[in-house]
């Protein structure tokens, strides 16, 4: 899953989010920015997420549109602090008959948040989406890996004091061959998590370019752009399953599985979106709910789902910790 970054760790974070995860996607400050964040913005008080309940429960497959099965292992459990949905009790939603405007909030330089009401009301859980707005031109972008460091699997927060960022949300899904490599390509520099090209997977974020005039982070839809054209201009990459192409369409087949999720998503304006939401959704009804919620989004790769789903920020005016807790077969 996404690396989770943090600039810095609250004093009185009491909350450990329950699974360790090996990648993350990560979301510093700079070195000019830093100093600001940190002497020059108010204090806010914590905000965690810690309900969820022990349950354990077996993971089979993630299915996409255009993206194959994936198989995870018949053995392979997953423990901790999630709900799995009781099967005499269906999911069910309910049109939101007015929502409220979303509302970007400043938590530091190059960094918005917005908590939105999702316009589907699940049965479960809150029905809340949140965003968090990077600015790549003014926030650092970083890879983190357990098959890089050999340091093992961390939870969010081991990650976080081992990490000086702003933000962390998972990279994406891991290989339970090994649990430690990516189901799709992922590199940073010369580090290599997963050096091979998933072919079912169509859409790869990048960032760190190596020449002048390139956006400091972009996707390159592989079905629009050749990978050739792509696959040596930045420094860092990490390949995923697409769900809304460079035209904007909604990729996802529609299926009646259910998950919290994390997303990682760009808008009209280059900027990339952290999107967590522990609600269970449909990754197509999710795909159609932010399109047309007014956050300008462009593109939309899925990183992980279920309990692993992980999101974490903690900057001077924003602390907040949350995990997935919902996932069906």
């Amino acid at each position: 899953s996404l690396h989770h970054l943090l600039m810095r760790r609250a004093s009185a974070f009491g909350f450990v989010v329950c699974f360790c995860v090996l990648s993350y996607l990560a979301a510093c400050q700079t070195e000019t920015n830093r100093q600001v964040n940190q002497t020059q913005l108010p204090s806010r008080a914590a905000e965690l997420d810690s309900t969820a309940l022990p349950v354990d429960s077996a993971r089979t497959s993630t299915n996409a549109a255009e993206d194959s099965l994936i198989d995870w292992d018949d053995d392979w459990q997953v423990t901790g602090d999630w709900e799995e949905l009781p099967a005499d009790e269906p999911l069910r939603f309910e049109v939101r008959s007015v929502s409220k405007p979303i509302v970007w909030d400043s938590v530091g330089i190059g960094l918005s948040y917005a908590p939105s009401e999702a316009p589907l009301i699940s049965s479960v859980g809150d029905s809340k989406i949140d965003v968090l707005r990077v600015d790549p031109d003014k926030v650092a972008l970083k890879l983190l890996s357990a098959k890089w460091d050999g340091k093992g699997k961390r939870t969010a927060i081991e990650w976080a004091q081992q990490s000086e960022a702003l933000a962390l949300i998972n990279s994406g899904m891991f290989n339970l061959t090994d649990g430690l490599t990516n189901t799709g390509y992922m590199r940073s520099g010369d580090q290599i998590n997963n050096g091979t090209l998933n072919k079912s997977y169509n859409l790869v974020a990048a960032f760190g370019p190596k020449e002048p005039g390139l956006p400091e982070f972009r996707f390159i839809d592989l079905r629009c752009e050749r990978w050739d054209d792509w696959q040596n201009r930045y420094e860092s990459y990490v390949q995923g399953i697409r769900i809304v192409d460079c035209n904007r369409q909604n990729r996802w087949s529609k299926q009646e599985k259910f998950w919290s999720m994390t997303l990682l998503g760009v808008d009209r304006q280059g900027h990339l979106l952290f999107i967590f939401c522990r609600s269970p959704y449909r990754v197509h009804d999710m795909a159609n709910m932010l399109l047309t919620l007014p956050i300008e989004l462009q593109q939309l790769m899925y990183l992980e789902g279920g309990p692993e789903a992980s999101f974490y920020m903690n900057t001077p005016v924003r602390q907040m910790a949350k995990a997935g807790s919902y996932e069906t077969d």
